[in-house]
């Protein structure tokens, strides 16, 4: 056996990487636990190799698990770091593993374990299958991969996302989805209030003003205020445009099989019309937004992956089995003796809370095999194809599924007469006072102990920044307090999910680019998201004052931002003599280095 490598080992260096070997159970980069790590031993080596007056810029362009020995390429220059990154987030640079194994391996096969964090100490351990049945595994794991255990659980190249609200809700997330749920509702209660205004009303009959009947039609207070909530969805959450017109069509014409008794051609017609109208009606709303607005669809696509069945059950099989049961309990009782046996007479017997709850019920169905049949293609395409067809329609179904579910246990247990079903919807109700406990688990994994007064940190958003941006937070709290116009502030940009682009999301202020792949996400335009992104370094790091003066006139910056995130991403690049030049200090933190210009117009 070779010898085992205690220190890191230098394998390659130059004037812009450097390439070494880490051993295992070192850390790459620092924590809360000390211990020694592979960048700090970098910048100390760089610096008594090369004796550098101050710290030594190293950029971090890659990671490796603590427990894991091998390779790792580090920038020593800014432009290097940038181009690195580059190359792992387009998977240009590729990782290899080896495993070592105790016994005989077969040539393929698939592990079914989870991994335990030790928050303390910051190790991680595997956990096996039957403890994760046993619900011995870490609390957290019910909060982060909740919405990721399709194509994550077995490990699949089909990742997808199953977002709920609870989840959302307990993050605070302030994402469309989240937002629009209000609005959502509102519309979903407009939809039943319509249809139960009508079942309230008497059968329409054939008249022979045929204006006066369009008009009639055409004039539906709840379809036109419909109308406009699903135009509304087209700048909130594009999304819900789609799935809640289709839902509004549905509402549509099972009221109208009722209001116009069953005549297939009055039903059809009337829909129709309704349909087109609530079209215009939506798209003449939206245009204010749409005007400006490219478009990001590129088309649908056949789904070339599926779910595993059990995997649709675990997720999704209590609402379908309950609303299933809903429908049996419902049909069985309007066609017990042989009454109801056309489609109109049924409907007709059918009461308002069980037609829309059914209407919702079979929707939220409907959106949870979308997925498995086709996708919206994106920018995701490429190796998560479905992940945001299934993110965004199995949350509305989440939502119909509420509605649903709790309805058709009531329903069942309640007023239902049939034994059998009151028995499973007491199953249902058992099972789905047991889901929500997520809400606990999720509450304490994610904010810990908040029943102690002591640890309870209230809703100040920004109270992390104390911690996690030390350095930085005196100045973000003096542009929220200062600059009450929309003036463009420059900070370093960065990846999706990073530290980066903390001035403008705490202050609200705007910045020439935010995170990479959220923007690329949006704009679906690289060589422009590239471009600002050379532009952003050059402000930083050139030494041309009238080339930097130029690019700042062009972005239109009042205020340039150098804090922790400029002086690790730059380093000695900054060019902190020429944009003093260019400007006037107005704020200077007296424990750090963190500043903030005022350019000169």
């Amino acid at each position: 056996m070779s010898e085992i490598i205690k220190d890191p080992v230098i394998l390659y260096e130059d004037n812009h990487i450097v390439v070494l070997v880490k051993p295992a159970n070192m850390l790459v980069q620092g924590d809360s636990t000390g211990d020694p790590d592979v960048l700090s031993w970098l910048k100390q080596y760089i610096k008594e190799k090369y004796n550098k007056p101050g710290e030594a810029f190293i950029g971090l362009v890659h990671r490796m698990d603590r427990p894991v020995g091998g390779l790792l390429v580090f920038a020593r220059t800014s432009k290097a770091a940038s181009r690195l990154s580059e190359q792992v987030r387009t998977h240009e640079l590729c990782r290899e593993y080896v495993c070592v194994c105790q016994g005989d391996a077969p040539d393929r096969f698939t592990l079914h374990d989870w991994l335990q964090k030790d928050e303390a100490a910051n190790k991680v351990k595997v956990i096996p299958s039957y403890l994760k049945l046993q619900g011995k595994e870490a609390d957290s794991y019910w909060f982060p991969d909740a919405t990721r255990y399709i194509g994550y659980n077995p490990d699949v190249p089909d990742k997808t996302i199953h977002e709920f609200p609870c989840y959302s809700f307990v993050l605070g997330d302030l994402h469309a989805h989240v937002v629009n749920v209000m609005f959502v509702l509102f519309l979903v209660g407009l939809l039943y209030a319509w249809m139960r205004s009508v079942r309230m009303r008497e059968a329409v009959i054939m008249k022979p003003d045929r204006k006066q009947f369009w008009k009639k039609q055409l004039l539906i207070p709840h379809i036109l205020l419909a109308a406009v909530m699903i135009g509304m969805f087209r700048f909130t959450n594009f999304w819900d445009f789609i799935i809640y017109f289709v839902v509004t069509g549905g509402v549509v014409l099972f009221t109208n099989i009722v209001q116009f008794d069953g005549k297939v051609k009055r039903i059809l017609a009337v829909t129709a019309v309704q349909a087109v109208e609530i079209i215009v009606i939506s798209y003449v709303v939206s245009l204010p937004f749409t005007l400006q607005f490219d478009s990001m669809f590129k088309g649908v696509g056949i789904a070339q992956n599926h779910s595993m069945i059990h995997q649709l059950l675990i997720l999704w099989g209590l609402p379908v089995v309950l609303t299933v049961l809903l429908i049996i309990c419902i049909i069985w009782e309007k066609l017990r003796g042989g009454a109801n046996r056309s489609l109109y007479r049924l409907m007709k017997a059918i009461s308002v809370p069980d037609l829309f709850a059914i209407v919702m019920g079979l929707c939220a169905i409907g959106l949870v095999l979308i997925p498995e049949l086709v996708y919206v293609r994106d920018i995701y395409e490429s190796g998560n194809a479905r992940a945001n067809t299934m993110f965004k329609l199995t949350y509305q179904a989440y939502i119909m599924f509420g509605l649903t579910m709790i309805y058709a246990i009531f329903r069942l247990l309640i007023i239902g007469k049939n034994k059998i079903l009151k028995a499973l919807a007491l199953i249902g109700l058992i099972l789905f006072v047991w889901t929500c406990g997520y809400f606990g688990n999720s509450v304490h994994a994610w904010f810990g102990k908040v029943w102690k007064p002591s640890e309870y940190k209230g809703l100040n958003a920004t109270a992390f920044l104390e911690t996690d941006f030390s350095e930085d937070v005196g100045g973000i709290k003096w542009l929220k307090e200062n600059v009450k116009d929309v003036e463009v502030v420059l900070e370093a940009n960065g990846d999706s999910y990073s530290e980066y682009e903390r001035v403008s999301a705490m202050t609200g202020l705007p910045t020439i680019m935010g995170w990479y792949v959220h923007e690329w996400l949006w704009r679906d335009d690289t060589a422009d998201l590239n471009e600002k992104s050379a532009d952003i370094e050059s402000i930083y790091t050139s030494l041309d004052a009238e080339y930097v003066k130029e690019l700042l006139e062009e972005y239109d910056v009042s205020y340039i931002f150098v804090g922790s995130k400029e002086r690790e991403k730059y380093g000695d690049a900054l060019n902190e003599e020429v944009l003093n030049s260019l400007g006037e200090v107005v704020f200077q933190d007296e424990v750090y280095s963190t500043y903030i210009l005022k350019i000169n117009k």
